[in-house]
């Protein structure tokens, strides 16, 4: 008997191996339940603007989204509710649930649906960028611009600096003329 036990013990090990290894393997071929997936890159939430956040669900189920910051906490959920297979449309203005503007930094969408027993990170980084840029007048080619057709002074060059990478866009009597 003595003998008899370990030998029962490696079966047992091997057939529970065995087993893990069949699940494993099926969980691998089975398809995502969330496809299509679209997430804007980035928000500034005092621009009034929303991030789109856009995904498809394979099969009708209960659902719920939230915003996680880089440490899985929730700042901004949506309601949950049951919905449709399909696509799913949400925005969001980088604004957590009071309403207040959330810091600075990496942020992404996350998933939970409730018949599926699954939540889903979206690899889809969404980046918070509160600072406004600065922009600055370095100097122009003249001091006086005159455009009666002579071709003396009739072209200005305006040099600027930017605090990052930006588009300028200059107005003439209220009118665009230039955009760089």
């Amino acid at each position: 008997m003595a003998r008899l036990l370990p030998a029962l013990l490696d079966v047992g090990l091997l057939g529970g191996s065995a087993a893990a290894f069949a699940v494993t393997e099926r969980l691998k071929l089975e398809r995502s339940p969330i496809f299509g997936t679209q997430v804007g890159k980035v928000v500034s939430p005092d621009s009034g603007r929303r991030v789109p956040i856009w995904f498809r669900i394979r099969k009708s189920d209960s659902l719920s989204l939230a915003i996680v910051d880089s440490h899985d906490r929730v700042v901004r959920a949506f309601n949950s509710h049951h919905t449709r297979a399909g696509l799913k449309k949400y925005r969001w203005n980088g604004r957590d649930d009071s309403g207040s503007p959330v810091p600075d930094g990496t942020y992404k969408p996350r998933v939970h649906l409730g018949s599926e027993h699954r939540t889903i990170l979206l690899p889809n980084p969404i980046l918070v960028d509160t600072k406004a840029p600065h922009i600055s007048l370095a100097r122009t080619s003249l001091q006086v611009v005159s455009p009666d057709g002579d071709t003396v002074h009739d072209y200005l060059t305006v040099f600027f600096h930017t605090s990052e990478p930006a588009r300028a866009v200059l107005y003439a009597n209220g009118r665009k003329v230039v955009k760089v």
